[in-house]
């Protein structure tokens, strides 16, 4: 009964925990160690959804278990700055590894999402949770990019002190077209990534998440008939 319920609402606390997540990137004196925590929250629920894909196929959710252990491991390097790290490759290794697991886990949703047969509160949620995931991959994207250079990116000074680059923070602000204009791309790649996410989230929302929307309207009215 309690594992039902669970698949019954699949993407509730996926979805609870990206909201989480991007409204906490807003706060960008929050430390390493909470940094750190929050990534072991966000690949925790996302190991979660995902695993419950692969109910009897013990190979693959084994194979995301150790992508998703390799992910947090990663994550915990870039947080911590080893002097090692230093090392272009390095970093761009890591940013691989992150940008390839929270790329596999848009797929992987997007997949059932689209192969559901009827569209219920929980699919229309899962249709979201792939909005902020994507957020959260440029987000990473970023990140790469101005680890590798700082100069891709120009931040406006607040009060004549220097702030901190927040990737995930920009990355909700260009997909949502919001822009504030305290970040801005000012490499070419940065540039060029930020349109493209802009027009992801725009063309996104007018169709999917409307498509999504209109199904579990006729849905509900299905029922009431």
């Amino acid at each position: 009964m309690t594992q039902e319920k669970f698949l019954n609402n699949l993407y509730n606390r996926l979805l609870f925990v990206l909201v989480f997540l991007a409204l906490a990137s807003s706060f960008w004196f929050y430390s390493s160690l909470v940094r750190i925590i929050l990534s072991l929250i966000l690949v925790i629920f996302i190991y979660s959804v995902i695993h419950t894909f692969y109910p009897h196929k013990k190979f693959h959710r084994n194979a995301y278990l150790s992508f998703a252990v390799i992910t947090l491991c990663s994550q915990i390097l870039i947080e911590t700055k080893p002097s090692f790290l230093g090392r272009p490759f390095l970093v761009f290794l890591i940013g691989i590894i992150n940008l390839s697991f929270l790329g596999l886990a848009i797929y992987l949703i997007a997949e059932k999402v689209a192969q559901a047969d009827r569209v219920n509160d929980d699919i229309l949620k899962g249709g979201i949770c792939i909005y902020f995931l994507i957020g959260i991959w440029f987000g990473f994207l970023y990140e790469m990019i101005y680890f590798l250079d700082e100069k891709s990116f120009y931040i406006s000074p607040l009060n004549h002190q220097n702030i901190p680059f927040e990737p995930i923070y920009y990355s909700f602000t260009t997909l949502t077209t919001l822009g504030f204009g305290d970040i801005l791309p000012v490499a070419r790649i940065t540039k060029v990534l930020s349109v493209l996410e802009a027009m992801l989230g725009v063309f996104y929302v007018a169709i999917s998440v409307s498509r999504l929307v209109s199904l579990f309207i006729t849905e509900e009215m299905k029922k009431r008939d």
